[in-house]
């Protein structure tokens, strides 16, 4: 299929709006809070932060670390008694320094985001200082 610009929507756009996006939306909510009181959305969420960390290195050729290692390391936490001899081209240390700091960072662009840290000089330089000193791959 051929690239083609994205158009703006058309003016009869209302349309196209579904009258069960309401109830969809509620059920949706009501079911988060659920989840939230049994404290599952945040062992989603802390998982994927962890998921997120670990394959921001991988994706960026600063390390590599095995698939079964990745996922294990999802599920329990950033340990370097749970990554194997051979499973990192890096010392296993080292990764795990470089994944925490990944963590930091994605930690403070939430932050950012959520509107909780705001964009200053400061804090550019703290994410370059997280993130500047690490060495990529050849």
């Amino acid at each position: 299929m051929a690239w083609t610009p994205i158009t703006d929507l058309p003016e009869n756009w209302q349309e196209f709006v579904s009258t069960e996006v309401a109830s969809l939306a509620a059920t949706w909510a009501e079911t988060y809070l659920s989840l939230q009181e049994k404290a599952l959305v945040e062992m989603f969420h802390e998982r994927l932060r962890r998921e997120w960390s670990i394959e921001t290195g991988i994706i960026e050729r600063i390390y590599t670390i095995d698939r079964g290692t990745t996922r294990l390391l999802i599920e329990q936490g950033i340990d370097a008694a749970l990554i194997p001899h051979g499973a990192t081209n890096r010392p296993v240390g080292e990764v795990v320094q470089i994944v925490q700091d990944q963590r930091a960072a994605l930690d403070g662009l939430f932050a950012f985001v959520a509107q909780r840290e705001t964009l200053t000089l400061h804090y550019i330089r703290t994410l370059h200082q997280v993130l500047g000193g690490v060495p990529r791959l050849p």
